[in-house]
């Protein structure tokens, strides 16, 4: 086969493949005061004290931190923050039904949504394109908090994504996704919930 044939042969199977790569979605929620701040220093925390402290989740600020820095926030180095900002993360499962689609409770542990707390979550979730659910489906949820040091609430966020159980998508991985979609076109619209895509090429 000519050189040229074999070329074009490899270019192809190279672009077909990555078109077949699915690109990263998220379901987006914002709320917040036409008044919300664009800039200022920013605490982040957990809702629980003790998870704040873990290394798990100092990771997990570190890159909220440097996605908020391009939005022209800066971390709180001593002294009182402009901003304290409270960080929540759940992954939980929805179970196949017999006939082998998916049920529309799911069950998960951690921080639930805007403004819950650690413990059980079951409820309704909204389902993501049109993703085949035959083995249960994985939700994962980023969820943020911005409050002045009085406790007033001026934003906040959360973004959905789904994984199948079969592929597996733990977490951690889909952390910086995640973020990325929280807080793309920050403040966003308040109370309309968006579709993130992730940009080719990332």
């Amino acid at each position: 086969m000519p050189v040229t044939r074999l070329l074009a042969a490899a270019f192809l199977a190279t672009s077909l493949a990555a078109c077949a790569a699915p690109r990263f979605e998220a379901d987006v929620v914002r709320f917040h005061r036409n008044d919300v701040a664009q800039a200022g220093t920013v605490s982040l925390r957990h809702a629980d004290p003790k998870v704040t402290q873990s290394l798990e989740f100092q990771q997990y600020a570190a890159i909220l931190g440097e996605r908020l820095a391009r939005h022209g926030f800066r971390p709180a180095s001593g002294g009182q923050a402009d901003f304290i900002g409270e960080v929540g993360y759940v992954t939980s499962t929805r179970a196949p039904l017999r006939d082998g689609s998916s049920s529309p409770i799911s069950v998960g542990l951690g921080v639930g949504g805007i403004g819950s707390h650690v413990g059980v979550s079951v409820g309704t979730s909204f389902g993501l394109g049109q993703k085949k659910e035959n083995n249960g489906t994985r939700i994962h949820t980023l969820s943020l908090r911005l409050m002045t040091p009085d406790g007033k609430t001026v934003w906040e966020g959360r973004a959905t994504t789904e994984t199948d159980r079969e592929e597996g998508g733990d977490f951690a991985s889909l952390f910086p996704k995640l973020a990325d979609a929280l807080l793309s076109s920050f403040p966003g619209p308040s109370g309309k919930t968006t579709q993130y895509v992730e940009p080719s090429g990332r």
